[in-house]
């Protein structure tokens, strides 16, 4: 999992410098070419983004299952 995350991660960074040179770049062709894969990239950190979330076994209401409940404060 923590692979995953990684990946996700350098595919967000990757996301951004490419917004970036988007921006930055300017011959119109160039500056398209950054966009889509600014883009693209943005898509496929995503789509690990999805495959993370739903391959988290130890959750369970968005809690580790292996940690225990808080105890209840008596008033």
């Amino acid at each position: 999992m923590k692979d995953m995350k990684a990946h996700l991660q350098r595919r967000r960074d990757q996301a951004a410098e490419a917004a970036l040179l988007s921006a930055e770049v300017k011959e119109k062709e160039e500056r398209e070419f950054f966009a889509k894969f600014s883009r693209d990239l943005t898509a496929i950190a995503d789509q690990a983004e999805g495959v993370i979330k739903r391959s988290a076994p130890d959750t369970f209401l968005g809690r580790k299952t292996h940690e225990p409940f808080p105890k209840e404060e008596e008033g």
